[in-house]
């Protein structure tokens, strides 16, 4: 299938996307089962891998998303043991890290594992997204965001974030290889990318300044538009010490060089809304309005209403509205739901407006 152009952006008021993993099909699962039992070979289960990407670009259409994501499935198929990965919040990450020379995983008991650097940290074939965003977007007319995890949240795999040494070493590897895939990946002609940092909170409690400067120099001079997503949940991860807050990030975003900022907020039942005034008119914000964590889905009238509580503290220019985080922990069909409230409650707000209603 040849690729198919790159829509223009869209001009939507209140563009609704996702942050970036997906519930797969249940077929997916049970074809990965048969592949690590080795009763199929690896071209079939890439071809199962391509099927399911469309699946779920297909759902994101239909349920109203504007800017999809291709639901990190490719990265299942490379992780090292896909099934516990499919499993777990991080496996995303797992075909990523398998994907570089100089780190080794370490199996443990009943599907448990972790990853440690053993070498120079390399890929010299890079990490394949750039092919995994080609795929995707030959499969839809919509736009597409690519997504990638950060320089930190990979290092959070190799080594404890209180270990200065050894995180200050596993960042200097991996922000060459997040380079050279970004450039990559706008040379392969992708408009909107974003950088995942979940615990980002934690780490600039330590070092504020110096991370702002390691990661502006990791994404200087990019020519597409950046997204940055930052959990809410993940906050409170490595010591009791760090806030359960937003507050203490808001400083240092303005000085970030990203165009948009996902925060989660339906996970904090929409607490510290007012802290948004503090984000800069040059930066979108996209604010998780529908909860990824949990499975009773939103109506399309709760979603307006958190959409309003937004509204008092970002202009309606700048806003975007998501999920709080990717959808892959939830069942198929909740997810499936969650977004068809999202974007039915974006277009209550958006009738809103055109009515004069705002």
């Amino acid at each position: 299938m040849p690729p198919r152009a790159n829509p223009p952006q869209s001009q939507k008021m209140l563009p609704v996307t996702v942050i970036g993993s997906y519930p797969p099909p249940a077929w997916f699962r049970h074809l990965l089962e048969a592949r690590q039992a080795e009763r199929i070979g690896a071209e079939e289960l890439e071809e199962a891998g391509r099927d399911a990407m469309q699946v779920v670009i297909r759902e994101q259409e239909a349920a109203g998303v504007d800017l999809l994501t291709d639901g990190e499935l490719g990265r299942i198929l490379s992780a090292p043991e896909p099934i516990h990965a499919l499993n777990e919040t991080v496996g995303f990450l797992w075909g990523l890290l398998a994907r570089m020379e100089g780190i080794e995983y370490q199996r443990g008991g009943e599907g448990s594992g972790r990853f440690r650097a053993v070498g120079p940290i390399r890929a010299p074939s890079g990490l394949g997204l750039a092919a995994e965003f080609t795929q995707a977007r030959a499969m839809t007319d919509h736009p597409l965001k690519t997504t990638l995890p950060g320089p930190f949240s990979l290092a959070l795999m190799l080594c404890d974030a209180r270990e200065a040494d050894a995180m200050q070493a596993a960042l200097e590897a991996l922000g060459p290889i997040l380079r050279t895939e970004l450039e990559t990946l706008a040379a392969a002609g992708a408009r909107d990318v974003q950088l995942d940092e979940p615990s980002l909170g934690m780490f600039m409690g330590i070092n504020p300044e110096r991370w702002v400067a390691y990661f502006n120099d990791l994404v200087r001079g990019l020519p597409f538009r950046l997204h940055l997503h930052i959990c809410f949940r993940n906050l409170a991860a490595a010591t009791r010490s760090v806030p359960r807050s937003y507050k203490p990030l808001m400083p240092y975003l303005n000085d970030l060089q990203v165009e948009v900022i996902h925060l989660e907020y339906s996970l904090n039942d929409m607490r510290e809304l007012e802290l948004l005034g503090m984000i800069g008119y040059d930066k979108h914000v996209a604010i998780g309005v529908v909860d990824a964590h949990r499975p009773e889905v939103e109506t399309a009238q709760s979603v307006a209403t958190r959409i309003r509580s937004c509204l008092r503290y970002v202009d309606v220019r700048r806003l975007r509205l998501a999920p709080d985080c990717g959808l892959s922990a939830l069942p198929r069909a909740v997810a499936r739901a969650k977004l068809k409230s999202l974007a039915d409650g974006a277009r209550i707000v958006r009738d809103e407006f055109s009515r004069g209603k705002r």
